[in-house]
């Protein structure tokens, strides 16, 4: 089903299932108060910018029923210079963490949680932020910026900022800076890579 509005479209699609029961031909629903759910799937889209999912489940479909928003919901926002969206870090959504790529691999994963995600350029740099609610109560934030050097080198700048108890108010933070590029008449790849380590002493480790 599709209802236009003006440049806006909602699509909803669902399914309904209970418990039947099968004797001589005939099919009887049975426990209709605890067997019955009703599963539907919203989607709002606004022009090309504009993507919203929410799925929904009405259980049982009878009676007092409870509705429920399943994990895989996401809203997104597609524009320029930046496009931004939403959603719980699930590995089956549409929506999902990807790791920044820098050399080092500091901003490679981020656990299970609500995430919200910044992506465009500006100034000549290509900027990719995360911030995310996790489950494990933490909070965390991540991002990276790349620049193009002189023949055909990148500068990628990365930082990550953890609140890993936040009842004990321990933080962490993690800078990281690379350069990345071809070598000369070898055709290979040249990087080099560096990160320190801030945390809630200010205790610090330097790596390269």
């Amino acid at each position: 089903m599709a209802i236009p509005a003006s440049a806006a479209e909602l699509k909803l699609s669902g399914a309904y299932s209970a418990g039947w029961t099968y004797d001589t031909r005939v099919w009887t629903p049975t426990n209709l108060a605890e067997a019955s759910k009703l599963t539907l799937k919203l989607e709002f889209i606004e022009g090309e910018s504009i993507v919203a999912y929410l799925p929904l489940t009405v259980k049982p479909f009878v009676g007092e029923p409870e509705v429920a928003v399943g994990s895989s919901w996401y809203f997104s926002y597609a524009t320029a210079p930046f496009s931004f969206w939403v959603s719980p870090n699930d590995p089956w959504n549409a929506k999902q963490f990807s790791a920044l790529g820098d050399p080092l691999g500091i901003g490679a994963k981020l656990g299970g949680g609500v995430v919200l995600n910044a992506k465009g350029n500006i100034l000549g740099a290509g900027l990719n932020i995360y911030a995310a609610g996790l489950a494990t109560g933490a909070e965390a934030y991540l991002g990276r910026a790349t620049y193009g050097l002189p023949a055909e080198f990148t500068l990628g700048l990365v930082g990550a900022y953890t609140v890993t108890h936040p009842a004990e108010e321990r933080d962490e933070l993690i800078l990281g800076a690379d350069v990345v590029g071809p070598i000369p008449g070898i055709g290979g790849k040249i990087t080099v890579a560096g990160a320190t380590l801030l945390d809630q002493g200010f205790r610090h480790r330097l790596g390269i």
